[in-house]
C-alpha cells in the first residue's frame, strides 16, 4: 500500500463526508477513480458490505487494512466524528510518506555510487588488460596483471574486487528483510523518524478516545520488530502494576530518550498534546539529519570516485609504460 495514496484517499473521503455525501457513495466514487490494486479492492469490498447493511465497525474489521487505521475508524464512528479522524489519519500517513521518501533516497544513493564505482573500476581493469595483451601478444605472462608491481596491481585488481564485494553485499542486504531493517536502522535520522511515528500514532489514538492502556496495547504488537517495542512492553507491565503515568514510564526507560519523556510529562494532563509535540520535534530532527546526510554524501562520493579513477588511471599508465618497456626490451634482444 502506498502511503501517499492512502493519505490522499482519506483526505478526499473526509471532504466528501463533510459535504454530506454518504460513506457508501464516497467510497464508490473513490474506487471508480482509483487504479487497480489491493487498496482499491479492499475499499470496494468495504463499500459492498456497507451497501448490504453491515455496520462500519464490523465491516472495517474484516478488511485487510492497517490495524491502526481500522482501530481509528472504529473510534471515529463511536465519537461521531469520522471526518475529523480521517483528517488525522491522512496527516499521519502523509508525514510517514515524507519520511519513507527521504529514507529511500538515503538507501538508494549509496547503492548508485557503489554500482558506478564497481563498473568504472572493472572497465579500467579490462581496458588495461586489453591494451597490454595487444602490446605483449606472444610474450608469456608479460601482458597479465601479475606482471605489475604492487601499487598498480592493487589499483587495477583489488579496487574492482573491493567495490564489487560491497556493492553486491549492499544489494543482498535489501533482498533479506531482517538485514534490511538493521541497515536502515543505522541511517541518520531513522531512529528519530521511527520515534516520531510512534508518538504521533499514540497521540492520534488518545485524541480519538482510547485510554493510554488501550493505545499501548494496540501499538505494542506493531512495534515488535523495533527496539521501541521492548519499551512498550515495559509500559504495559507498568500499567498492569498500577503505574499508568508517563512519569512512571520514565524511571525504567532503555531506548526512548529522556527528552521524549520530559516533553510528554511537562504537558500535564494533556498527554495527547505532549505526544504530538514530541512527534513534531523528532520529525523535524529526523528530516534535518537526513538533509545533512544527503548534502554530505554528494560531495564525499564525488571526491571518492574522483580519487579512485585518478589512482586507477595512474596505475593504468604505469602498466602500459611497463608493457611498452618490456616489449621494446624484447625487440632489442
Amino acid at each position: 500500500m502506498k502511503t501517499d495514496e492512502f493519505a490522499f484517499i482519506n483526505r478526499q473521503l473526509a471532504a466528501m463526508l463533510k459535504t454530506g455525501v454518504p460513506l457508501e457513495g464516497a467510497l464508490k466514487q473513490l474506487c471508480a477513480d482509483m487504479q487497480r490494486g489491493q487498496l482499491r479492492e479492499e475499499l470496494a469490498r468495504l463499500e459492498n458490505d456497507l451497501t448490504q447493511g453491515t455496520p462500519l465497525c464490523t465491516a472495517i474489521a474484516k478488511r485487510n487494512l492497517p490495524e491502526l487505521y481500522v482501530r481509528m475508524i472504529q473510534i471515529g464512528v463511536k465519537s461521531n466524528d469520522l471526518p475529523g479522524v480521517l483528517i488525522l489519519i491522512a496527516d499521519y500517513y502523509q508525514r510517514m510518506n515524507s519520511l519513507k521518501t527521504r529514507l529511500k533516497t538515503l538507501m538508494v544513493y549509496p547503492g548508485i555510487v557503489l554500482g558506478i564505482s564497481f563498473f568504472v573500476t572493472v572497465l579500467v581493469a579490462l581496458l588495461f588488460h586489453t591494451i597490454t595483451s595487444q602490446l605483449m601478444d606472444g610474450v608469456l605472462g608479460s601482458g597479465s596483471f601479475f606482471g605489475l608491481s604492487f601499487w598498480p596491481f592493487l589499483a587495477l585488481i583489488l579496487f574492482p574486487a573491493f567495490f564489487g564485494l560491497i556493492f553486491f553485499s549492499f544489494l543482498l542486504a535489501f533482498l533479506i528483510p531482517s538485514v534490511k531493517r538493521k541497515v536502515v536502522g543505522c541511517l541518520p535520522g531513522f531512529k528519530d523518524a521511527h520515534l516520531a511515528n510512534l508518538a504521533r500514532s499514540m497521540s492520534i489514538l488518545l485524541r480519538g478516545g482510547c485510554s493510554l492502556s488501550e493505545s499501548i496495547s494496540l501499538l505494542a504488537p506493531i512495534q515488535t520488530e523495533t527496539q521501541y517495542g521492548k519499551e512498550l512492553e515495559q509500559w504495559q507491565k507498568n500499567v498492569i502494576s498500577g503505574q499508568g503515568q508517563f512519569k512512571d514510564f520514565a524511571s525504567s526507560r532503555k531506548y526512548i530518550p529522556s527528552l521524549f519523556y520530559w516533553i510528554v510529562i511537562n504537558s500535564g494532563e494533556e498527554c495527547a498534546a505532549g505526544l504530538a509535540q514530541a512527534a513534531e520535534i523528532y520529525y523535524e530532527r529526523a528530516m534535518q539529519r537526513m538533509e545533512i546526510c544527503l548534502y554530505a554524501v554528494v560531495p564525499i562520493s564525488i571526491v571518492i570516485i574522483g580519487l579512485m579513477i585518478g589512482v586507477q588511471i595512474l596505475a593504468l599508465n604505469q602498466g602500459i609504460f611497463r608493457a611498452l618497456y618490456d616489449s621494446l626490451f624484447i625487440c632489442l634482444d
